[in-house]
């Protein structure tokens, strides 16, 4: 079992390290972290998540959830704002979810050749997303994503479709698991007369939970190549007080724009509200809100 488990990691990894690295130019947003909890924490989610959006970085983490519907809300910079609608529940022995992501960029004025404004337009982005995850061996899942993706700028747009592939293992260690994911595998139509190229990613990290007196502490971290950036190294540490309280820092090296976050997370029965701040640089602070709802 054990020489089946290292051949399942080792053939994901060198998929991943196969992928090309092509020109950033469509669907930007789905770079953006989903999940509030795991922003806080770095954005070093690939092992480990707390609620149905941190699917986006590992859908293979969908068998560890329990069945919820969510909501989360991000302030961006300037006049963006970011939305994500969701829900995750279990058939037999596979774990679905389903969700959408709405990008509004804000309103942006529009020119003439002479460059007098004419008017205002409304970029965005639409992602519907379906995941599907199971364990194929007793401490390891697999999962995927597929993404149908839309693309408005002015009176041009664009769709396609994208698909997303995450691997899991529990390791014999107690608390400590290890994952890894590539994103964003597809195509775009033209834009005019131009190609797409989709964001491609991926990501390889660990988690480690372990109780410390009345705590319980998890750490994260997190090593990614992103197609805009060089690789990007991140890690986090969320700590939880009786189940109800649960403070979170985190930090990333490699990122243009951000270094460290922080939030906190309050839970009340099968309720959960997530809060995190990440200073940007150049830009403006951003804020985001989740919440979610477990049955």
């Amino acid at each position: 079992m054990k020489k089946k488990i290292l051949w399942t990691i080792v053939v994901f990894w060198l998929v991943c390290l196969s992928m090309q690295a092509a020109e950033n130019r469509g669907m930007a947003s789905l770079q953006l972290t989903a999940s509030a909890s795991e922003a806080a924490l770095g954005d070093a989610g690939v092992a480990w998540g707390s609620g149905l959006f941190s699917l986006q970085k590992n859908p293979a983490l969908a068998v560890e959830l329990q069945r919820s519907v969510g909501f989360t809300h991000a302030f961006w910079f300037e006049d963006v704002h970011i939305n994500h609608v969701g829900v995750n529940t279990f058939y037999k022995n596979w774990a679905l979810a389903f969700t959408m992501n709405v990008v509004n960029y804000g309103k942006l004025n529009r020119y003439d050749e002479y460059g007098a404004a004419i008017g205002e337009y409304q970029p965005m982005d639409l992602v519907y997303q379906a995941t599907i995850a199971r364990k194929i061996l007793p401490a390891v899942s697999l999962g995927a994503n597929m993404k149908a993706l839309y693309e408005k700028i002015d009176v041009e747009n664009s769709a396609g479709f994208a698909a997303d592939f995450g691997l899991f293992y529990q390791s014999p260690v107690r608390g400590l698991d290890f994952a890894a994911s590539v994103r964003n595998l597809g195509k775009m139509n033209k834009m005019r007369n131009e190609d797409l190229e989709l964001p491609v990613a991926f990501s390889i990290g660990s988690a480690y939970s372990r109780t410390l007196a009345n705590l319980d502490v998890t750490a994260v971290f997190e090593a990614g190549q992103y197609q805009s950036y060089e690789m990007l190294w991140k890690a986090g540490l969320q700590l939880g007080w009786q189940d109800m309280l649960f403070p979170r820092v985190g930090y990333q090296i490699g990122h243009d724009t951000i270094s460290y976050s922080c939030g906190m997370g309050l839970k009340w029965k099968q309720i959960g509200v997530d809060y995190v701040f990440q200073p940007m640089e150049d830009f403006d602070s951003t804020h985001r809100i989740g919440l979610q709802y477990q049955f």
